[in-house]
């Protein structure tokens, strides 16, 4: 089935994750990004020094160490690498992701203080000075009370003018270095972020439209539904029409939809609604290798929407997005006037026509043609790293 075609407003982004440990068991180096379908790129994740509030390399080797040779030169760690894509893709607007879950607890207490949120902000323009980044992107998983509120609106303030000065100093156009936030989707989550005072700093938000289940739920639902379902608690429908009616001075384009790409697979599960024992996050792909091996019906299968698979004699049951529930999203987006498409995490997408990136971008009016062009920074003249050329 050929998808409607869409035709958004403006330029829309394509934003996705790329974690620096998906070079090793999953062997996803930077090589293998579609670097001609995304507009920008997350590294992910830089953590914080909860006793200091310092921005630090959470894996040294991958960031800065390791060794890719792509026949021409041999670039060191992830960050030179990405560099060289950079020059090569001047579309392509890198930002380091400061945070995550694993380090939701050192976020919080890295910036309790005024003193530690100097600290965090000095040493995350460090980085993006000398690593070569367009942006820093803040994910906070979550503020919990007024105290870390405020304190992330003070953050926020801080990166904004220290970034401002550099777009100053070096001749860049106003805006053109990044300050972005991971937000989730769900209202009690959402409760401690201001947005309306934050959005002032921000360039634009990744909102995480998925995990609406998981280990925590009391029986198997869809993580990322597109719509309400009879017994579902969220959607993502959901999200987008809380966001836009109570924060209704933010733009909508500065909203960027999540879309998983990974699936959840309920062991000892009979069906949507059923009891299971434990849940298991498995790659888009992972989960087309093991589940769908036949090309015929992994096409059909492709061309629903979220899907609820019953596997394993009907013991498990795997829920996960498809190239239509994609196609459908795109739809909302455009819709709705918001900013683009972010998903969470690049190695685990789909591979040629089974690529999520691509169902979300060939779905669009004019495909690639509709994404944001806009030219990245590549002058780090004062950088030691990047000066291996």
């Amino acid at each position: 089935m050929v998808p409607q075609h869409l035709r958004p407003e403006f330029k829309l982004k394509t934003c996705l994750y790329y974690s620096n440990w998906s070079i090793y068991s999953k062997k996803f180096t930077p090589d293998k990004l579609p670097f001609h379908l995304i507009t920008n790129l997350f590294y992910s994740f830089m953590d914080i020094d909860p006793h200091t509030g310092a921005v630090i390399l959470s894996d040294k080797w991958a960031d800065i160490e390791v060794p890719f040779n792509n026949g021409q030169a041999t670039y060191k760690g992830c960050l030179q690498y990405l560099h060289h894509f950079k020059s090569k893709y001047r579309h392509l607007k890198l930002s380091m992701s400061i945070g995550g879950w694993s380090f939701r607890d050192n976020f919080k207490n890295g910036i309790s203080t005024d003193e530690k949120i100097n600290n965090f902000a000095n040493t995350a323009i460090k980085f993006l000075t000398e690593y070569g980044f367009d942006g820093i992107d803040l994910d906070f998983e979550y503020p919990e009370n007024e105290h870390d509120a405020t304190q992330y609106v003070k953050l926020a303030q801080r990166l904004r003018s220290m970034l401002k000065q550099i777009e100053n100093e070096k001749h860049l156009s106003p805006g053109s270095l990044l300050l972005t936030l991971a937000i989730p989707a769900m209202p009690e989550s959402l409760r401690f972020f201001k947005l309306h005072h934050l959005d002032q700093y921000v360039s634009f938000y990744n909102v995480m439209t998925y995990d609406f289940a998981g280990s925590w739920s009391n029986k198997v639902q869809l993580p990322a539904n597109t719509t309400r379902y009879s017994g579902g608690e969220w959607s993502v429908n959901d999200t987008v029409s809380y966001l836009l009616e109570n924060n209704p001075s933010i733009s909508p384009k500065k909203y960027i939809l999540g879309v998983p790409a990974y699936g959840k697979v309920f062991r000892n599960a009979k069906g949507l609604q059923s009891s299971f024992s434990n849940v298991e996050d498995m790659d888009f792909k992972t989960i087309l290798n093991t589940y769908l091996q036949d090309p015929q019906a992994c096409q059909n299968k492709m061309q629903q929407d979220s899907i609820v698979l019953v596997t394993n004699s009907g013991k498990d049951v795997v829920c996960f997005d498809t190239l239509q529930s994609v196609r459908n999203k795109a739809r909302i987006v455009v819709d709705n006037r918001l900013g683009g498409m972010m998903w969470w995490e690049a190695c685990g997408d789909g591979i040629g026509e089974h690529s999520l990136v691509k169902a979300f971008v060939f779905s669009l009016a004019n495909g690639p043609a509709d994404l944001d062009g806009s030219i990245n920074n590549v002058d780090y003249r004062d950088s030691k790293y990047l000066s291996f050329k």
